[in-house]
């Protein structure tokens, strides 16, 4: 019946009979009529269908009020509607629409209108069909209104026409949101009690529904226990089929939101729910309810009945019936789909499956698991702030989140967890105040929900001497936890020898690194089996270098084997300070330069000039454009000469050897994790043999020492090789091993070491200064001392 997705269908016939028959058999006011009628509002009804009900209902002279009552109502709400925004379908509704009349009187027109429109239509004739219903049983008697003797008919008819309206008077007709109707508020959504007011006095039946409902006197009151969101909650309430609505609610009943207890038992909420609906029935209708209906498996409630204290205690002396099969209702769904059990998760002894040792400290805040597999013992190790009981939750996480896939034994000696994880599989949580005993607790009560495999929880007690495997295990994961139990911190010595074995510096780095002597570092080395055997490193080679960092870079490519495909090695060094960038390519042509190249920039800052030999590669326009775009300026060495390349190609050497002493502990490791192990050991563990300070540490504080105020430079003079004339005095820029850097008139010029010679005559200088300061500073004091004296006689001549 009614209208579904914009077509007619007209009314059930059968329906109109059985009102036709309600009619008849009890008359228009009669409440069986009335719940014929909800059968009808159930769905939507066009003003077609309304006034196809209002003709079986209503006589000729009742269904003309019900015309006209209907008219009015129409008025009104089409005024109503010219306040709505211009959005609103509703605002361009005239009375023909609401009525059915006009043009509108075809029933699959009326179909079409918009959904807001016709639910409207459906209210506005409803609304006019129970008013007119209402004027069956009236409350005032129309005998008192006579005409009178002089008195025009039409006066009379209007009097009387006013009476008979006045049994609805129109301010209680509810066209809008919120509709107020048995203690119920009705908005556009929902439907929800109305706010608690005190009524002085009942003064119509009307009134009395308002404020209670109905109890019918032959349905058995039955007790609904719903689990939305495993929080019990009871219906108490009468269900017949025959109604329309099957459940009629008498009382809902609730528990507390917050429990007193962190863990309650299901099974014990739902005791002190049936005893609080048992206490209601008998304090209203002086009887126990006849039924009570349990969400949950019959064997559930076998199993808890027979093992729990407080479900036999609310069920004692109950003589009804109990079911465990909600009926089919919208008010009862969402317990339908919870699905929970009320035993407990845990096993009573011992499962098969590992045996894990849970402990902690909260001095220390560690949470310590451990568990044997095979022969050795397994341990997880975690952290948590706070006090001793948020450090042992943490510790029985991290069990349960190990071991979610799998059965398990676990042995605390915290009595807390043990209660805790045991009741936790049955329980409801409640949310506590510390928010990090809450996040635990949630986590813990998680973990053990979501399981499906059993586990068994074992208190001991810590710190016995029993024999046994509990007994260790729980001795082990204690000395874990425990604060004294530190694994001493190795001398300096072994450290030295275990950096040693992992990274392979040499002796000198050693001893700076370790403030070792001398002799210990050169013990380590020699003691080393991937070190003796190679032979004593090549001497830095010798070429004109930077005088800063990023000054100069040189730049060649070496081969290395073992690497395979990436056996290209691309090494670039810094000739002031010596830090190396190395990468593995697979070929040595201008793009895997340009890749290099820019790996180098990002690690060491771009250079002002790079040094390299006329290969192909460096030498294509690909390079020097790259080199252009960067600002970099690009220097060729000697053709065919090695030596012109010579601190790149001493760097290829070093390079190669620490690979060599690093390959016995990178098995397996790609060439980039060797190669990045390598640069790490040269750039920041190797110290040069004239620095205290690694190279990487060199390189930065050039950077940094450049922009501060350079120290005056020591005098030397220089041998003109062509004149054979020494030249001079000139300022020394740097020296090394056979080969010297000194700032002349016309630039700067690289020397061999011979060339160069100290200025003696400022050294001459200064020790004469030094020389006739102290002969000048003896003849003074000379003098103080004469005129000293010849005070002293003036004054004991004086005396």
């Amino acid at each position: 019946m009614g209208t579904t997705h914009n077509t007619y269908q007209p009314l059930a016939w059968q329906a109109l009979a059985e009102l036709r028959d309600a009619v008849r058999k009890y008359g228009l006011g009669s409440v069986k009529v009335m719940q014929v009628l909800r059968y009808f509002y159930a769905s939507l009804l066009t003003p077609f269908d309304i006034r196809s009900l209002a003709q079986t209902l209503f006589p000729p002279v009742e269904y003309d009020f019900f015309e006209h009552k209907w008219t009015q109502l129409a008025v009104r709400v089409v005024e109503w509607n010219t306040t709505l925004g211009p959005g609103d379908p509703r605002r361009m509704v005239n009375t023909n629409m609401l009525m059915g009349t006009g043009y509108y009187t075809r029933a699959d027109g009326q179909a079409g209108f918009e959904p807001l429109v016709l639910e409207q239509c459906q209210q506005t004739g409803m609304a006019a069909l129970v008013q007119t219903l209402q004027l069956a049983t009236p409350q005032q008697s129309f005998v008192t209104v006579i005409q009178g003797v002089d008195e025009p008919f039409l006066p009379f008819a209007g009097r009387l026409t006013a009476a008979v309206e006045k049994q609805v008077a129109p301010e209680k007709v509810q066209q809008q949101s919120p509709w107020k109707y048995l203690g119920v508020k009705i908005l556009e959504r929902t439907i929800r009690h109305q706010d608690v007011q005190f009524v002085p006095s009942v003064k119509t039946l009307n009134d009395a529904q308002k404020l209670v409902y109905r109890i019918e006197p032959s349905i058995d009151v039955t007790v609904f226990i719903t689990t939305p969101d495993l929080h019990p909650t009871s219906i108490t309430g009468q269900w017949n089929d025959n109604w329309t609505d099957p459940l009629h609610v008498l009382e809902w009943v609730f528990l507390p939101h917050q429990v007193h207890e962190t863990a309650t038992a299901l099974f014990e909420l739902i005791a002190r729910l049936i005893i609080k609906c048992r206490q209601h029935c008998l304090q209203l209708m002086d009887a126990d309810p006849s039924k009570i209906i349990l969400p949950l498996q019959r064997e559930e409630f076998d199993w808890s009945y027979a093992n729990n204290v407080s479900l036999q205690s609310a069920l004692k002396g109950f003589s009804g019936q109990i079911t465990y099969h909600l009926p089919s209702h919208k008010l009862l769904q969402v317990a339908k789909n919870t699905q929970f059990s009320l035993r407990p998760k845990n096993s009573q002894e011992p499962v098969p499956g590992s045996t894990v040792f849970t402990d902690s400290s909260g001095k220390t805040g560690k949470a310590i698991v451990t568990w044997q597999d095979g022969s050795e013992w397994q341990v997880l190790e975690s952290h948590e702030d706070g006090s001793a009981q948020l450090v042992e939750l943490k510790a029985a996480v991290m069990a349960f989140e190990k071991f979610s896939q799998e059965p398990f034994n676990l042995i605390t000696d915290s009595a807390y967890v043990d209660d805790i994880a045991q009741r936790l599989g049955y329980s409801v949580l409640k949310e506590v105040s510390n928010p990090a005993l809450f996040n635990l607790l949630k986590a813990l009560w998680c973990a053990i929900q979501a399981r499906v495999h059993p586990y068994y929880v074992l208190h001991v007690r810590s710190q016995t001497n029993l024999p046994g495997f509990v007994a260790e295990g729980n001795a082990r994961a204690d000395k874990l936890a425990n604060p004294a139990w530190v694994a001493p911190q190795p001398d300096v010595l072994t450290q030295a020898k275990a950096s040693h074995g992992v990274f392979h510096q040499n002796a000198h780095t050693l001893q700076k690194q370790f403030q070792l002597t001398a002799t210990e570092a050169r013990e380590i080395v020699e003691l080393c089996d991937n070190c003796h055997t190679l032979g004593a490193p090549l001497p830095a080679g010798v070429n004109p270098r930077g005088l800063k960092a990023l000054e100069l870079w040189q730049t060649d490519v070496t081969q290395v084997a073992e690497f395979g495909w990436l056996k290209y090695l691309h090494v670039m060094v810094d000739t002031f300070s010596s830090a190396v960038w190395a990468s593995a390519h697979t070929g040595e042509k201008a793009r895997d330069v340009i890749a290099h190249w820019r790996q180098a920039f990002a690690v060491l800052d771009v250079s002002s000039a790079v040094k390299t030999d006329n290969g192909p590669a460096y030498a294509s326009q690909q390079v020097r454009q790259f080199l252009q775009s960067w600002g970099v300026s690009h220097n060729f060495g000697i053709p065919h000469s090695l030596t012109g390349q010579a601190i790149v190609e001493c760097c290829h050497c070093t390079l190669k050897r620490v690979l060599q002493k690093q390959k016995w502990g990178m098995q397996g490791e790609t060439p980039h994790s060797r190669l990045a192990k390598a640069l790490y050991t040269i750039n920041h563990l190797m110290v040069p043999q004239n620095s205290n300070n690694p190279v990487i540490l060199n390189h930065h504080l050039s950077l940094q020492a450049s922009d501060s105020v350079q120290q005056p430079r020591v005098k030397v003079w220089v041998r003109n090789l062509v004149t054979k004339q020494w030249e001079g005095p000139c300022d020394l820029i740097a020296m090394g091993r056979g080969y010297a850097c000194v700032s002349t008139d016309t630039g700067t010029r690289w020397l061999p070491s011979k060339c160069v010679r100290p200025d003696l005559r400022l050294q001459r200088q200064n020790s004469a200064n030094r020389q006739g300061g102290s002969r000048d500073q003896l003849e003074s004091h000379q003098v103080d001392e004469s005129s000293s004296d010849h005070s002293n006689d003036s004054s004991t001549d004086s005396d």
